[in-house]
């Protein structure tokens, strides 16, 4: 059969259209292309697999917001053995901070030294010693010294300690000294009622001593 111009052309188009088929998928399908850039034209560095550039539009990157619960929700068993979680980042807003996986725990970005508590950990005998109050109420300008009262306990012993004010971490250490932060949240009477506890690690598990609730006045 004899072929005509028009044939041809038509080929020759279908052939062109493709083409640029293939150069989109290859320039644009990120598992090809290893290297991108957001907001501008520029090449991204060497170093770079993503680079988010600011100079047309202003603005930051809005990370996952979750609560210490469904940050606890997440962290299953299966999360924990998995090897590509590590460096997981969110933004835990009771917290109120970023925080990262590194493998073995929550780490929180605004104070690297001390882990994310997570809801949950399981009962024990080990409890929080009846501190002295030096008033009580506790006057917002007065500290409160803590420790643990292990009487009764012959379980392993703990291999961290972690101090917790209102559902948020704040310090790690066998003893605590509270001191009350400005932005509690008092009320009209300038009271306000503040719950501490301290999670263990034994034997690779979180434990919980009972809450100790302290009344604090302005």
């Amino acid at each position: 059969m004899k072929t005509t111009k028009t044939q041809k052309q038509s080929t020759a188009k279908n052939l062109w259209r493709l083409i640029a088929i293939v150069a989109a998928f290859w320039f644009l399908n990120p598992g090809i292309r290893a290297q991108i850039t957001i907001g501008s034209d520029e090449a991204p560095q060497d170093f770079s697999v993503l680079e988010i550039i600011t100079t047309y539009t202003k603005g930051g990157l809005r990370l996952p917001q979750l609560s210490n619960d469904e940050l606890t929700a997440l962290t299953t068993t299966a999360f924990k053995s998995n090897e590509k979680a590590k460096g997981l980042t969110i933004y835990n807003t009771d917290a109120k901070c970023l925080q990262f996986w590194n493998g073995t725990e929550w780490i929180d970005a605004c104070n690297s030294d001390i882990p994310t508590f997570l809801p949950g950990g399981g009962s024990t005998t080990i409890k929080i010693a009846d501190p002295t109050y030096p008033t009580n109420p506790l006057v917002s300008t007065h500290s409160l010294s803590l420790s643990l009262d292990k009487t009764g306990y012959s379980g392993n012993a703990p291999t961290s300690y972690l101090w917790v004010v209102n559902n948020v971490a704040v310090n790690i250490g066998e003893t605590f000294i509270y001191s009350p932060s400005d932005d509690l949240a008092w009320d009209a009477d300038g009271k306000v009622t503040v719950t501490i506890l301290c999670q263990m690690i034994i034997d690779g598990n979180p434990y919980n001593t009972a809450p100790l609730t302290v009344n604090v006045v302005r």
